[in-house]
């Protein structure tokens, strides 16, 4: 995740295909909580499970909602996210989602300084703690180490 994942245009094309796959469920979960009536947010969960497979996409989408939950909640300004369900404009991309995804990829590459930046101009100058927990989850489940991982099986010893 350590590549440019935004070259200057606006449309999602130009995304590391990392960052293509996540957006969608980024804007389900935006969607979600901008329409806390609707059920929209189960897209956010079938799309990364589509997409990762179940195991790795429940993480994937848990760590994405809180993520979305923080962003909604830490500026005075909310972030301009197209609407997942307009199908005429969900390959264009704002401006406030190239930093977002950008912000994941520079916490993915442990980048402090570029993320702190960009924290910062979302949040108001303020660092919000939380944010960067869990936007640091959610590039941790992005990592393709992390899908790697073997997690050892339990038996029943008698």
């Amino acid at each position: 995740m350590t590549r440019a994942i935004y070259q200057g245009g606006s449309r999602t094309a130009q995304l590391d295909p990392v960052m293509r796959e996540l957006l969608p469920v980024l804007r389900y979960f935006y969607l979600a909580f901008t329409q806390p009536t609707s059920n929209v947010w189960r897209h956010g969960y079938q799309a990364a499970i589509g997409t990762w497979g179940e195991a790795r996409g429940l993480a994937i989408a848990h760590a994405g909602q809180k993520f979305v939950h923080d962003l909604t909640g830490c500026g005075l300004v909310m972030p301009a996210f197209i609407d997942p369900l307009n199908i005429e404009k969900r390959d264009i991309l704002t401006s406030d989602e190239a930093r977002i995804l950008l912000l994941l990829c520079y916490m993915g590459a442990d980048d402090v300084a570029r993320a702190r930046d960009i924290i910062a101009s979302l949040n108001q100058g303020r660092v919000d703690p939380s944010l960067v927990r869990h936007g640091l989850a959610l590039s941790a489940h992005l990592d393709p180490a992390h899908a790697t991982r073997v997690v050892p099986r339990l038996t029943l010893v008698s």
